[in-house]
């Protein structure tokens, strides 16, 4: 036995109170600096990430402009999933751009944010205000029309680059009438997209179509398709509603052609399958 320590039988209760306020002191730090988190990682994309800052943010904007338009929302943590996709393929098309060296100036950035205005039925400095409402900078906003415009541009490249045009295509749009082609009739179209990869198996296409019913029938049930669309679909409109704007009809893929050429206004098609 040590006699140093001997002599001092107290000096045992206080490094143990020491060591014991130490511990607690420390937890303690670490309880606040997790309490103060401010930002981590939700997903990593390649040598990019999403930030929950990002997620967060996004998912607010999507979340008050549900709101705004639809005058209901699905709630945050259920919008969050859909908003985490959309960010992940975001970053991937932007790498694609980046490769590219897509970008846009800041003269064509002023152009797409008045025209973000315009079909909101804002002017510009009514635009950053209602973003400033919902806690987002005008300088995040910019960044965010800036990302659409060059994503907006890599899709249209690699769609152009998928399009092939045969002599008998042309020789059918010769021969079609012209005045046919000018009065198409345009029709407003949602869409609500269900993924099925190449080579899927029977057991999951039958339970995607099972699910495509299930959508539909509470579809006409009364629920809102705009809400099952932001919630289930994987199209590239999904959280605007489902909503790919107003398209003529002899611009469409031909089996949405057939499928709503007998519609009413707010009918539902029954589950189309296509290759794209």
């Amino acid at each position: 036995m040590n006699p140093a320590l001997a002599n001092r039988p107290g000096q045992h209760l206080r490094i143990a109170a020491l060591l014991c306020t130490l511990l607690l002191s420390l937890l303690g730090a670490g309880a606040r600096a997790e309490l103060q988190l401010l930002d981590g990682i939700a997903a990593i994309v390649n040598d990019d990430v999403v930030m929950l800052s990002e997620l967060r943010a996004e998912t607010e904007m999507i979340y008050q402009q549900l709101l705004r338009t639809q005058n209901q929302a699905p709630p945050r943590d259920a919008l969050a999933g859909q908003v985490l996709e959309r960010l992940i393929l975001d970053k991937l098309q932007l790498a694609i751009a980046q490769r590219a060296g897509a970008q846009i100036s800041e003269s064509e950035l002023d152009q797409a944010v008045a025209q973000v205005a315009e079909g909101q039925g804002l002017s510009v400095e009514q635009l950053f205000a209602q973003a400033a409402a919902d806690g987002l900078s005008r300088d995040w906003v910019r960044d965010k029309i800036r990302n659409e415009v060059i994503i907006g541009r890599v899709q249209q490249s690699i769609v152009n680059r998928r399009i092939t045009i045969s002599d008998q295509e042309i020789d059918n749009f010769l021969n079609t009438n012209s005045s046919e082609l000018l009065n198409a009739e345009e029709l407003q179209i949602g869409h609500l997209m269900l993924p099925l990869s190449s080579g899927t198996d029977e057991q999951t296409i039958a339970a995607t179509r099972e699910k495509a019913e299930a959508l539909r029938e509470q579809i006409l049930q009364g629920a809102d398709f705009r809400q099952l669309a932001v919630l289930h679909s994987s199209g590239q409109n999904a959280l605007q509603g489902g909503d790919l704007g107003w398209r003529a009809a002899n611009q469409l893929p031909t089996a949405f052609a057939i499928a709503l050429r007998d519609l009413e206004p707010g009918q539902v098609t029954a589950p189309i399958r296509t290759d794209a």
